[in-house]
């Protein structure tokens, strides 16, 4: 069985599509991760919740495999690194005080051992090195004052960088930017210059403006650059506009069992994690929460005239990318999807309470499985502002959202949303019906 949700149009004309958010202003134009239109538009469009008998759609089962999510919170190690067994070749403070001096000193290939304590320091990895911290709790590179930082080769003052091509694995470490909120244009860790970083056992924290960055598209100062980043088990928290930011083709982003936590509602419009204009992301099993923008009049529910801050943005990315099994929760909006239709799968994902949007599909064709969404304003909405878009919805559940599914267009494209049984929306149930309900689709 099959139910298509048609486009409601948008009487506009001018739009202004934004799709990086304003990070680096002061080096060159600024975007904005989303996407923003002016326009005036009726309300009520897209879902018709007078039509829509939910009782054809309660599929026999609702199965999930057992990796759906695994929370790192139930991870005993998720701060530090297992015990090596690898002799290093260097121990700072023993051999050197700082942890610059020691990667200056070390040969290629090298193990460097940084014992418990604050490093302040600004760090560049130009070779490939192993550095070992004694715990994300213990050894701590804290940002000196942003006067002193030296800028890399896209004009911005960073924590710690790799680039020259170099691999390195570094993993045991707090990277912590200055207090409050004054941080300019800091970047907590920079991945350029083709550079390889596998991040581990990490906390990123502390005021930056973007927690961390790998790569850099052609209209950015020294640019195209191109960075590859792993990340496992890293707590990102405390940044301004992006916690990880992937940008430009054949730039790399994989991420598994971290937590990417937004702490400034009065930040504008943050991104949990954002892979865009070619780069090819593998995001699983994350927590991304609380990405919230809460600037009167500025930000709000309205998709086309304010702005909101999102969990995961997948904007014109490489083929083959990926978004499963990530847990997404109290952000303004959950996962966006925009462009280069079919790049990417988007399945296995939970989302709750996402206050303005569950999932947006925008400008491409994409499909959306195997997921489940509570809570918020609108489940998933299908949004066309310079392309035709189709968002197909197969064995998704949404449970509690105002609007289970929305479809908006403008000018004279269209926006559909496809849904495919054993598709299930419920969003006027009781609370008794409800709890009944819930037990019933657990098995």
């Amino acid at each position: 069985m099959n139910i298509t949700v048609k486009t409601a149009k948008i009487n506009s004309l001018f739009l202004v599509v934004v799709l990086i958010a304003g990070t680096f202003a002061a080096v060159y134009p600024s975007f904005i991760i989303g996407i923003q239109a002016q326009s005036e538009y009726e309300n009520g469009y897209g879902y018709d919740n007078n039509s829509y008998n939910s009782a054809e759609y309660q599929p026999p089962s609702y199965e999930y495999p057992q990796s759906e999510y695994e929370s790192s919170n139930q991870q005993n190690d998720y701060y530090y690194p297992p015990k090596d067994s690898v002799h290093p070749d260097i121990v700072v403070p023993i051999d050197f005080d700082t942890i610059q001096e020691a990667i200056d000193a070390a040969n290629e290939d090298d193990v460097i051992k940084v014992l418990p304590g604050t490093y302040t320091e600004q760090i560049t990895i130009s070779k490939s090195l192993t550095i070992i911290g004694s715990g994300a709790k213990s050894a701590i590179i804290e940002a000196p004052p942003l006067e002193e930082l030296d800028t890399n080769i896209i004009g911005l003052p960073y924590i710690v960088e790799v680039n020259n091509g170099s691999e390195v694995i570094m993993k045991g470490f707090t990277i912590k930017g200055p207090h409050g909120t004054d941080c300019g244009q800091l970047i907590g860790v920079s991945v350029l210059e083709d550079g390889t970083i596998d991040l581990k056992y990490a906390i990123v924290k502390g005021c930056t403006d973007n927690a961390i960055l790998i790569g850099a598209p052609p209209f950015f100062p020294g640019g195209p650059q191109v960075g590859h980043a792993t990340l496992t088990k890293v707590l990102v928290t405390d940044y301004q506009n992006q916690g990880v930011f992937a940008l430009g083709s054949n730039t790399t982003l994989a991420m598994s069992y971290n937590k990417i936590i937004s702490s400034n509602p009065n930040a504008f419009a943050t991104v949990g994690i954002a892979f865009v204009l070619g780069a090819t992301g593998t995001i699983t099993h994350n927590e991304v929460s609380d990405n919230i923008c809460n600037i009167p009049d500025t930000c709000g529910p309205d998709f086309f005239n304010q702005f909101q801050a999102f969990g995961i943005v997948a904007d014109n990315v490489g083929q083959g990318s990926v978004i499963s099994n990530n847990y997404v929760s109290n952000n303004d909006a959950g996962i966006a999807v925009a462009g280069e239709s079919g790049c990417c799968i988007v399945d296995y994902n939970k989302l709750k309470d996402n206050r303005f949007f569950g999932i947006t599909i925008v400008d491409g064709e994409f499909t959306v499985s195997n997921t489940k969404i509570f809570g918020g304003n609108v489940g998933v909405a299908a949004i066309a502002i310079t392309a035709n878009t189709t968002a197909t919805l197969d064995r998704v559940k949404i449970v509690d959202a105002e609007i289970p599914v929305q479809a908006l267009s403008t000018g004279n494209l269209t926006a559909v949303v496809n849904v495919l049984s054993p598709s299930f929306f419920a969003p006027w149930l009781t609370i008794p019906y409800y709890y009944l309900l819930f037990f019933y689709l657990s098995f």
